[in-house]
């Protein structure tokens, strides 16, 4: 669905509604699929895990502008991927079969006598098995941002050099997310020799659509300051002024999750590039800084 706007008057008499700017969009999908090889494809096995289902996403946002130089974007994300297959297990192994479990003997130093202990053979095989039921996924999300941009000219009337023009585009903003609920998650058993070590998996891992939970929840405090670099020059070939790109962009962001107990800053991601000789190269530089330092032992 192309982006519409659902409240926009079309016998407006006066200026525009702030609720006129408010745009929707929605697109979704459904799809089927079955795995197989040539010598496979009508067996029973194959059509059983035959995997189909559909997913929704829509989106509400709107522009406005404050003062007449910032402009604040409010947004909010939501998604619904249907599945009517999910995984009900994610290994699958027998203690008992020599195939992942089989005994070793061990010999004391001396040589006065020995143990039989159990060895790994086999982590287990992946369960390829899915079981039948309405599983949904859903995730929301929302964010709100705000941006301006500040100029600085120096501007010289001699010489080579005629003027250095600096663009800053701040950018801060807000966004929310609630963790995924833990039925989108397995704890498994994953060593066959001991049966209290669980671990977590996705239990929409390989699966028809590309899903990620997470459990973190998100408050997070969004920031970027990207910088434009721009020069005037004077070419006396053809006595005039010619504009040249010192630097396409130099960016700074990161963020503060303030849901977060522990390391709330995001590392503090630095990246520019620019181009050299009307644009045949292309020189890109890239930093990240981390704000915790590396504890000892």
């Amino acid at each position: 669905l192309n982006r519409i706007y659902p409240f926009k008057s079309e016998r407006r008499l006066g200026p525009e509604a702030w609720y006129e700017k408010i745009a929707f969009q929605y697109a979704g999908s459904a799809r089927a699929q079955l795995l197989a090889t040539d010598t496979t494809l009508f067996d029973k096995e194959t059509w059983k895990n035959v995997q189909y289902g559909s997913q929704h996403k829509a989106n509400a946002s709107m522009n406005f502008s404050v003062a007449k130089y910032f402009n604040i974007t409010p947004q909010v994300d939501y998604q619904s991927t249907w599945f009517f297959k999910t995984r009900d297990a994610m290994f699958r192994f027998d203690p008992n079969d020599p195939d992942f479990v089989q005994n070793d003997t061990i010999y004391y130093p001396d040589s006065t006598g020995y143990l039989i202990v159990k060895d790994t053979v086999s982590t287990g095989v992946v369960d390829r098995e899915l079981k039948d039921g309405f599983v949904p996924f859903r995730a929301l999300s929302a964010s709100i941002n705000m941006n301006t941009q500040l100029f600085g000219t120096l501007q010289f009337k001699k010489g080579w050099l005629r003027g250095v023009r600096h663009v800053i585009k701040p950018s801060i903003g807000f966004s929310y997310a609630q963790p995924s609920p833990d039925s989108y998650y397995l704890r498994e058993q994953f060593s066959v020799l001991y049966p209290d070590s669980t671990k977590e998996y996705n239990r929409f891992e390989n699966l028809l659509y590309s899903v990620r939970p997470t459990d973190i929840k998100q408050a997070n405090l969004n920031y970027s300051f990207t910088n434009l670099f721009e020069a005037k020059y004077f070419n006396r070939k053809d006595s005039a002024e010619h504009k040249l790109k010192l630097f396409d962009n130099i960016s700074v962001g990161g963020s503060y999750n303030m849901a977060a107990e522990f390391f709330k800053f995001s590392p503090l991601n630095i990246s520019g590039n620019t181009r050299f000789f009307k644009g045949i190269t292309t020189f890109s530089v890239g930093a990240s800084y981390s704000f915790y330092g590396l504890q000892e032992n």
